[in-house]
């Protein structure tokens, strides 16, 4: 059973499954997401890749070359549990008992850990993909006669998107366990009645970098705040400023987070004069974030990786990639 928990520092998730799980999700994204990028129109081609080190991490965990865990399976109190409920032959807790010995330390799960505000990105391009629907004339199979592999069909097509369903909806959950019941769910409620645009993939690696900076210092509560306001900006790319009448309470609890980020100094307390500065520095709306870039872009022409990371290092300050605090 695949199963995502948020990490003790709140900075990503737990994604854990046994193997069939893990190769199940993964081989559903890999065929759906080929066959939707190969097909749907105006599709960016950054968005399938954002999806593709998804599917990398997700590979590499049922590989065994991220971690895992044994996962108990109370197997020791499955025959009373049950025995309570249902009227059992007597000779039924003797071969219950007898399947089970060998599994009383629990079942073998595999686990990759994921960064928020990554995970909140898969969530969003992935509810955007399952909500436009393929159309049939999608699987015509002219001019793959002599493809070695059988032509995509309904059938698969269908079997993979319930898969991947159950995964964007257990991304909900933890959306859920994060943000409280209240909030999770106005916030499903509201992106579910609009159609969003992509969130640029610069943005997505600035808010990563300004997070991974900011985010040991923050309280928790603070932190849940800091999160919030992410999943906004990434479901959402237009100014969340101005508030839709039909959500309100939404947009609401949006602005007030966002006007409590500059002070968030006086409920923590910083390692260091730096750190306190960087704290202090407002959270990086996309809106905020693309003036700053594109002012960059107007001296620095033409613009290399390197010049990116310099600006994010010079806008949010270093960080490290290779050992997050979970």
């Amino acid at each position: 059973m695949l199963t995502i928990q948020t990490t003790e520092n709140l900075s990503g998730i737990r994604l854990q499954g046994d193997y069939n799980d893990l190769n199940s999700i993964y081989d559903a994204l890999s065929h759906y997401l080929d066959f939707y990028q190969e097909h749907a129109i105006g599709y960016p081609y950054h968005e399938y890749e954002y999806l593709l080190s998804l599917n990398y991490d997700i590979r590499h965990a049922y590989q065994g070359s991220r971690e895992h865990v044994v996962v108990e399976n109370n197997a020791e109190n499955y025959c009373s549990s049950i025995d309570a409920m249902y009227e059992l032959g007597d000779d039924f807790e003797k071969v219950i008992n007898k399947v089970h010995k060998d599994f009383r330390h629990g079942n073998l799960y595999y686990e990759v850990k994921i960064l928020y505000p990554l995970v909140f990105h898969y969530l969003a391009s992935l509810s955007r993909i399952l909500d436009d629907y393929y159309e049939l004339s999608w699987f015509d199979s002219e001019g793959k006669e002599h493809s070695p592999f059988p032509p995509y069909n309904e059938l698969q097509a269908n079997h993979d998107r319930a898969q991947i369903q159950l995964f964007t909806s257990l991304l909900w959950d933890n959306v859920n366990d994060l943000l409280g019941e209240e909030t999770a769910l106005e916030v499903f409620r509201y992106y579910s009645d609009q159609e969003f645009g992509f969130t640029s993939s610069l943005y997505i690696d600035a808010l990563l970098r300004h997070m991974q900076v900011n985010f040991d210092a923050f309280s928790e509560d603070k932190k849940r705040e800091y999160l919030y306001l992410s999943l906004m900006e990434i479901l959402d790319t237009t100014d969340l400023t101005e508030s839709p009448e039909e959500f309100p309470a939404c947009y609401a609890c949006y602005k007030a987070t966002l006007n409590s980020f500059p002070d968030s100094t006086n409920q923590v307390s910083a390692s260091s004069d730096a750190a306190s500065a960087r704290i202090k520095k407002e959270f990086p709306t996309q809106q905020s974030f693309l003036r700053k870039f594109n002012a960059f872009t107007e001296q620095k022409k033409p613009l290399y990786r390197n010049d990116f990371e310099k600006f994010l290092t010079d806008l949010y300050g270093e960080a490290d990639d290779d050992s997050p605090t979970w």
